[in-house]
């Protein structure tokens, strides 16, 4: 079983949490900017928003990625099977995305009704 308390796990999260939390924070800004365009285009703020948020977004993902392909590439080290190291990996990477799906759903503007 793995413990969340022992050495090889807490540098594993500690790798984790701020890939995730930099993926999500991106979604967030990307999601508050969806509806409808106006006929002008987007403002500069709106842009700046945008920008920063597939910044964001993007600096979340490979960074994920990073953190899969170094707990794969040290998983002798951290003193787990090879089937637990694949497993924290899946898992890691599913509450990613679940997490980027819901973070997204609970930021996007309610519809306008007319």
């Amino acid at each position: 079983m793995i413990s969340l308390t022992s050495r090889p796990s807490r540098w594993i999260v500690a790798g984790y949490v701020p890939a995730v939390v930099l993926l999500w924070m991106g979604v967030s800004q990307v999601a508050s900017l969806a509806g409808e365009v106006p006929v002008y285009g987007p403002t500069a703020s709106e842009d700046a928003v945008w920008t920063w948020g597939r910044i964001l977004g993007w600096t979340g993902a490979i960074a994920l990625i990073a953190w899969g392909v170094l707990v794969a590439a040290f998983w002798r080290r951290s003193g787990y099977t090879r089937g637990a190291v694949i497993l924290v990996i899946m898992v890691g990477f599913f509450l990613a995305i679940v997490g980027k799906l819901v973070v997204w759903m609970v930021t996007l503007p309610p519809l306008l009704e007319s």
